[in-house]
């Protein structure tokens, strides 16, 4: 993944575990350190953008922030990166523990259904029925 991207999505993961009550400590201390850094990178007062993203991470608010931390070239920061990342791994790591779809699939498969109260039927025409 590249940087900015990188970034943009550990800031979105680190504000969806803000949100979350079951989100472990080491995420939302991660978080904060990003958040942080970035808030310093945009100088006093100026996180306004990042603000509104955690408030509402429409479309529309990530493409504005997306906008402005290429702006003030965050994504270059290497300790920007470097939480970023460490946001991302304690994320998927909190999703992971939680043992709801965690799946590990290699070759021969035919079919497969994932989610909640999944009913499906398939059929694949190769039997001699």
């Amino acid at each position: 993944m590249e940087p900015l991207s990188l970034v943009l999505a550990a800031l979105a993961a680190g504000a969806t575990a803000g949100l979350s009550d079951t989100a472990s400590a080491a995420v939302k201390d991660a978080y904060e350190g990003l958040r942080g850094l970035i808030a310093r990178k945009l100088g006093d007062g100026d996180d306004a953008e990042l603000v509104e993203y955690e408030a509402d991470p429409s479309e529309e608010n990530a493409a504005v922030l997306r906008a402005r931390i290429a702006e003030i070239k965050a994504h270059h920061d290497e300790p920007i990166v470097e939480a970023a990342r460490s946001v991302l791994v304690l994320a998927r790591a909190d999703q992971t523990g939680s043992g709801k779809f965690v799946n590990n699939i290699e070759g021969g498969v035919r079919g497969f259904v994932q989610g909640d109260h999944a009913n499906v039927r398939m059929t694949f025409g190769d039997d001699d029925a």
